[in-house]
């Protein structure tokens, strides 16, 4: 009998032992991460030649420690780490001294974990003067001299300011560390990361560097920048607008890199055709404008809608215009969308004898000249004789007839 009393108090022992057990929360790993407030614009904290403090509060879940990228000696960042603590909330103070000379900038890294971000300091010259970013165009002469193969590495300070313009999660370019970027005036290049130096930057992004000891070369007609992602100071969500452009202005070397917004195009084979298959790098689609003008639009292997078919109608893509230049000097202009999104081809095929114009119609004549047939202002009929580069020069205009002239308005 004490037996049975004894294992009976042993199992319910155990079973309440079990569920106290069975009711405690699993633990749950958070992921690293950190907030600095005020965040400062373009990543970037400016001082004038006075020099003097600005403080951030930073707020993070992890040890942190700040790394001064260039070890600089004109300004410091203290505290620099907090290795006793699991994260927490802090005040962080940067100094700097007085300038007496020409504008300066440099960087610190910021690093909690595997979380990293690198920010910008900026002091005004003695004169009050603020640091000029270059264009991306300057890449061009850098490059000069170069090929895929024999890179050079740049050995001066060459600061530039860009966004970037694809999208590494739809894996239209070769690796995730493979990015477009564009300054304000056009110019576009690509920038690609040292191998385990950061990870793939997203669309939109604004990118801030000195371009000082990154590689460079001039890959089939591309210029290409190697750089370390630690060197780049990021801000998200720039964003960036493309240029509406034509066939033409691609095919003619005009929008090298660019990104840009294809109107009134399709593709020239769609019936069961997908967006890739076979066993090359690429596989290259005709797409085509009302005009009878081609372009080569180019889809990776990897692409992230590389197993739907291509879509049957016209409208608009949004991607990047690329080049190709090939061992025996031969030039290719290409088109590469960079989201599935961004294939709208919602209306209506066309012939190559009409556009899709809005308020009338291109017609061919009896005579073989192009012809735009556009209605006024007053709802008259206006036929006009004109090449057909010229009709495709004033697609969205609005024309109008005065003194026996033809007008047309934007």
């Amino acid at each position: 009998m004490k037996q049975y009393k004894i294992t009976n108090l042993l199992l319910a022992s155990l079973a309440l032992l079990i569920g106290f057990t069975g009711c405690k929360p699993e633990p749950r790993h958070e992921k690293a991460k950190f907030e600095v407030t005020p965040t400062p614009e373009d990543n970037t904290f400016k001082f004038d030649q006075n020099g003097g403090t600005q403080q951030f509060t930073l707020t993070t879940n992890r040890r942190w420690s700040i790394t001064n990228a260039g070890k600089e000696d004109w300004f410091t960042v203290t505290p620099s780490s907090d290795d006793a603590k699991q994260g927490g909330t802090y005040t962080v103070t940067i100094s700097v001294l007085p300038n007496s000379g020409a504008a300066r900038v440099g960087q610190f890294v910021l690093k909690a974990s595997t979380r990293m971000e690198t920010y910008t300091v900026m002091q005004k010259s003695s004169s009050g003067q603020e640091l000029a970013y270059e264009p991306l165009s300057v890449l061009n002469e850098l490059a000069e001299g170069t090929d895929r193969d024999h890179a050079k590495t740049i050995d001066r300070d060459l600061w530039i300011k860009a966004v970037v313009t694809t999208h590494f999660e739809a894996k239209q370019f070769p690796f995730a560390g493979y990015h477009h970027i564009q300054d304000a005036a056009g110019n576009a290049v690509v920038l690609t990361l040292a191998r385990d130096t950061g990870s793939p930057i997203p669309f939109g992004t604004e990118i801030v560097a000195n371009l000082k000891g990154a590689n460079i070369k001039n890959f089939s007609g591309t210029v290409q920048l190697e750089a370390k992602g630690s060197d780049l100071a990021l801000t998200p969500d720039k964003g960036i607008e493309p240029r509406t452009v034509t066939i033409e202005d691609i095919n003619s070397g005009k929008c090298i890199n660019q990104y840009v917004r294809l109107e009134g195009v399709q593709f020239a084979k769609y019936q069961n055709v997908k967006y890739y298959d076979g066993t090359y790098s690429t596989k290259r689609h005709t797409i085509e404008d009302a005009l009878g003008n081609k372009l080569t639009l180019e889809i990776y292997k990897n692409c992230a809608w590389k197993d739907k078919n291509v879509p049957e109608g016209s409208g608009y893509m949004i991607g990047i215009a690329t080049i190709n230049i090939s061992k025996s000097g031969q030039t290719f202009y290409n088109f590469r969308p960079t989201l599935e999104e961004n294939i709208v081809l919602n209306k209506p095929r066309f012939s190559q004898n009409e556009h899709p114009l809005s308020g009338g119609q291109y017609l061919q004549s009896a005579q073989g000249r192009a012809r735009l047939q556009l209605y006024s202002a007053r709802s008259r009929c206006v036929d006009i004789n004109l090449s057909r580069c010229v009709v495709g020069a004033f697609i969205g205009y609005e024309w109008q007839q005065k003194g026996g002239r033809h007008y047309a308005y934007h």
